[in-house]
């Protein structure tokens, strides 16, 4: 007879997160490092007002404060191998 402590119980289907859960836990994990910003004093957008899905010139005073510039690959990959 087998040790009872060694058995495991197969999981069931129900004790899974479905993707609206994880999409939820997402959103909250984006709150949560949006009201830690915002108490540092930082601002959410650029300070300019305006908000660009791509910035061109490296350069400019909205590199890094936009959604994507010429680092968001490099940031991405250093996210994946950290």
């Amino acid at each position: 007879m087998p040790d009872p402590c060694l058995v495991s119980a197969p999981v069931q289907a129900s004790s899974r997160i479905p993707l609206w859960g994880w999409l939820l836990m997402a959103a909250a994990l984006m709150a949560v490092a949006a009201c830690l910003e915002l108490a540092q004093g930082r601002t959410l957008i650029s300070t300019s007002g305006t908000i660009w899905l791509w910035v061109n010139d490296i350069n400019s005073a909205e590199t890094s404060q936009q959604l994507l510039d010429w680092y968001s690959f490099t940031h991405i990959l250093h996210g994946v191998i950290l």
